[in-house]
């Protein structure tokens, strides 16, 4: 029954990651960027359905889809600084012509560029699974189930 259930919950899942909408039917915030978020075909192929005592438990194996799920804040953060070679002449050095030997001599000159700070960012929440069944859930559900026991009484009366 897990595994039934598990095929049509996925389905919901490709239909939302397809539409970039939640489970209530919203259209999740779009990216800095303006695009949609979360649109993919391989996402809604990450949620496996697990079997428990009293139903079925579904889990993502990617850590950061948590993070859509509930919402995230990065901190700020400061930059490290980058190396870039020059010659004396101040004419930069690229880093792939850039070798030991160049290293060695004594017209090349390093100097610590590119440091600046990286303001805090926030990750708007984009729920994947609702927090109480909707519609759509449930009924994708039901299905899962009355596919799985009709399969079952199939294969009781063959046998």
């Amino acid at each position: 029954i897990a595994t039934a259930v598990g095929r049509e919950v996925r389905v919901v899942l490709k239909d939302q990651f397809s539409t970039g909408t939640g489970p209530d039917g919203r259209s999740w915030e779009r990216t800095k960027r303006g695009k949609p978020a979360l649109i993919s075909r391989k996402l809604p192929g990450d949620f496996r359905a697990v079997a428990v005592e009293k139903g079925v438990v579904f889990y993502g194996r990617i850590p950061w889809m948590e993070a859509h799920h509930e919402g995230h804040r990065f901190p700020a953060r400061r930059q490290a600084e980058a190396s870039r070679f020059f010659t004396k002449s101040g004419r930069r050095i690229k880093l792939g012509r850039l070798t030991k030997r160049a290293l060695k001599l004594t017209f090349v000159e390093e100097r610590k560029v590119g440091a600046h700070a990286i303001k805090s960012r926030v990750l708007p929440k984009r729920p994947i699974y609702p927090e109480r069944i909707t519609e759509v859930w449930g009924s994708a559900i039901n299905r899962g189930v009355d596919r799985a026991t009709a399969e079952i009484a199939a294969k009781a009366t063959v046998t």
